[in-house]
């Protein structure tokens, strides 16, 4: 090769001229001091604009800083970086480069020079880009096609197993598509099912995968389901979504839908045998009526008719003063007085007696009837604490947020407008969250928590110690008290390391100054422990059940 170019001395200099990979190199000190044809033609720059510059005049905001520190990195350690880059032209047009840099050293080791050689790839990447996505995506609906929705639930499933969640699919087909198709004509059908995807799309979670697998089927992805009643909610709101009226071209029609629904692990582990099952169910719809929708398993269909009429009482049960509070009293230990009370809901419900808050709260908490259903409570709540003080009872409230009330965006003014209307001071007032409420849209909860504290009103976070807030969470907070979960109260007189558990989190508490409720105290053994550890109040069956706003009035006066 030396004999070559001392033969041709300019060949050297017509190759890297001539090109048609873009050359640039700089100094040690990444100043810019040559570059060809190709780079400038690939750049849109002209040489004066660059000869003499640092080369990170040609840097762009389309990476973090942290991937051109280790892009420089890889050079230095290793002499080279082979990659792809995202970068501008001069007129700001974005394109794809792969590069490669090389450091040249002299007989020292010591470097002399940069040369970063590149070629404009975008064509390439977008040829890749729509390969991609005939393969895997249908082109009326740019929804994903039946093969990657083989490979979505393959890697459901494989999340599912190792966390122990369950996910549903749902199977579906439009009811008279065929009749849309031969009454208005393809163009009109086509339109037809683009206006179906965009409306099942608004009623689902980011996290749900809606695929057409062919002609008028679809099928529906949901993962981190809790049991069949999310299942059902989301049949639902597609079957509504369908069921109203169509405007296309100046046509106006109607259509339905028919659903199955096939749930692993309970239907099968195995993603075909899933698919088949909510198929099966599909059919089974349209052969019974169609506009509607079926579990695989027939246990399953009769729990979701269940819990959907269970939803539809929960509607009117405000209305038809079906709701009421039951009191549970918070004991003080120092001065063994009742500071606090908890209200509790419970739904009188016809036919079925008295029901506890984990029979419908779970369903509530689905739907914006959580919404109501708290706003209620705070101000019913509310109110008998303010005549309970009239009376000469120095009390406060503890009433339970749900995590679709705090962000609410009406959250704020409900608690001021609620403080108002029964003329009770913030500091009566004391709001229970639980931890696992921290875990989503934590910035958002905690401008809201500064918020209301603003107020005088006290946070307190509910079954501390069995749920993911991180110790620089709960001192960002400013929360006011934690309660620890009766998991660890009920076993901490035999059980050494729920004693320890307790014992960690009382002090870590009041070193943050935080009070500590332990719930769930059924023994004066217990007490005597929590004593012993710090514990401020105490919550549980050895000192009050549940009662009536009477029944616990007339405790107090006792």
């Amino acid at each position: 090769m030396k004999d070559i170019l001392k033969k041709y001395p300019n060949l050297a200099q017509n190759v890297v001229e001539n090109t048609a990979d873009a050359i640039l190199i700089t100094d040690n000190k990444y100043k810019i001091l040559y570059l060809n044809n190709s780079f400038l033609n690939m750049t849109g720059y002209i040489s004066s604009e660059l000869i003499d510059k640092n080369v990170s005049v040609l840097s762009t905001d389309l990476h973090e800083k942290k991937f051109h520190r280790n892009l420089l990195y890889s050079v230095v350690r290793t002499g080279h970086f082979h990659g792809e880059i995202r970068v501008k032209r001069k007129n700001l047009e974005q394109y794809t480069s792969f590069i490669t840099i090389s450091k040249i050293t002299n007989e020292y080791g010591n470097i002399t020079n940069y040369i970063v050689i590149a070629r404009d790839i975008t064509k390439q990447k977008n040829q890749e880009k729509e390969i991609h996505s005939l393969a895997f995506y249908d082109a009326l609906t740019s929804l994903p096609n039946r093969r990657l929705f083989e490979n979505n639930l393959h890697d459901s499933i494989s999340r599912a197993k190792r966390h122990k969640e369950k996910i549903a699919i749902i199977f579906m087909d439009i009811d008279n598509f065929k009749n849309i198709n031969d009454t208005y004509g393809h163009k009109i059908g086509d339109k037809f099912l683009q206006e179906v995807t965009s409306r099942m799309k608004v009623v689902l979670r980011e996290e749900d995968t809606l695929s057409r697998i062919g002609g008028d089927e679809f099928v529906l992805l949901l993962e981190e389901v809790n049991g069949i009643e999310d299942a059902a909610h989301a049949a639902e709101r597609i079957i509504e979504q369908v069921r109203r009226p169509f405007e296309i071209d100046k046509n106006r029609f109607f259509s339905a839908v028919s659903l199955g629904i096939s749930i692993y692990p309970d239907d099968s582990k195995h993603y075909d045998t899933l698919l088949e099952y909510a198929d099966k169910a599909m059919y089974h719809v349209k052969n019974s009526g169609k506009n509607n929708f079926e579990f695989y398993n027939n246990n399953m269909n009769q729990k979701a008719i269940e819990r959907l009429q269970l939803e539809h009482e929960l509607l009117f049960a405000q209305n038809r003063n079906e709701l009421e509070l039951h009191y549970q009293s918070k004991t003080n230990l120092d001065t063994m007085k009742v500071t606090c009370m908890e209200a509790l809901v419970r739904w009188r419900r016809p036919n079925h007696g008295l029901m506890s808050p984990s029979g419908f709260i779970p369903i509530a908490k689905q739907s914006d009837i959580i919404i109501s259903i708290g706003s209620w409570v705070l101000h019913e709540a509310c109110a008998q604490t303010k005549r309970l003080n009239d009376k000469g009872h120095n009390l406060s409230v503890a009433v339970n947020i749900s995590t679709r009330q705090i962000n609410d965006d009406n959250f704020i003014n409900l608690i001021s407008d609620v403080l108002k209307q029964h003329n009770l001071d913030g500091k009566y007032l004391e709001l229970e969250i639980t931890e696992k409420s921290l875990l989503k849209n934590t910035d958002l909860i905690m401008q809201k928590i500064e918020k209301v504290r603003e107020m005088g009103v006290k946070f307190s976070i509910d079954d501390f110690g069995i749920g993911y807030s991180s110790m620089n969470t709960l001192k960002e907070l400013k929360i006011d008290k934690i309660k620890i979960d009766e998991e660890f109260i009920k076993d901490i007189t035999t059980n050494k390391n729920n004693r320890a558990i307790t014992a960690a989190i009382i002090a870590l508490a009041h070193n943050l100054n935080i009070e500590v409720v332990a719930e769930g105290v059924e023994t004066t053994e217990q007490v005597n422990i929590l004593k012993k550890l710090g514990c401020n109040i105490v919550q549980g069956y050895l000192f009050s059940v549940p009662v009536t706003i009477n029944n616990f009035e007339d405790s107090l006066k006792k």
